[in-house]
């Protein structure tokens, strides 16, 4: 992302707002990053000298490799099937850190004070039982 954006400044029209340039860029994206594992060369933004996928199986880049593949053929199917309904529980969310607080999210997360992202991923219920509580939130502000 850090390559895309600054081969194409914040005025460009690449990033023009609307629904369908959103599928574009991400395809230009993902396209962009099939290309550096196909290549095998994925240089490091800030230290573009060191290759990001020297340090990984190749195995492992040759699965990412055909995942990325599959991927940019047909981005929009590999969007959120409910991303309306991701777009409604985030803006809940952010009603919910604006009202209380930015740490009133992470109190319901098992009352953790900043909440560790990978322990989340391993927490399914968690999140579940968190989404549940913004679901409720949202109804209740309808």
């Amino acid at each position: 992302m850090l390559w895309t954006c600054e081969k194409y400044p914040p005025n460009d029209p690449f990033w023009s707002d609307d629904n369908a340039s959103i599928f574009r860029i991400l395809k230009y994206m993902i396209t962009d990053l099939h290309k550096n594992f196909e290549r095998r060369f994925l240089p490091y933004y800030f230290i573009p000298e060191i290759n990001l996928l020297s340090y990984l199986n190749s195995e492992i880049v040759r699965k990412l490799t055909r995942a990325l593949y599959v991927i940019k053929q047909d981005v929009e199917n590999y969007l959120p099937q409910h991303s309306q309904k991701v777009l409604i529980l985030s803006e809940s969310a952010l009603n919910i850190i604006n009202k209380w607080g930015p740490v009133a999210c992470s109190v319901y997360l098992h009352g953790m004070e900043s909440p560790d992202i990978h322990l989340l991923l391993k927490r399914p219920d968690i999140v579940s039982r968190f989404s549940e509580y913004l679901e409720d939130s949202l109804r209740l502000e309808r």
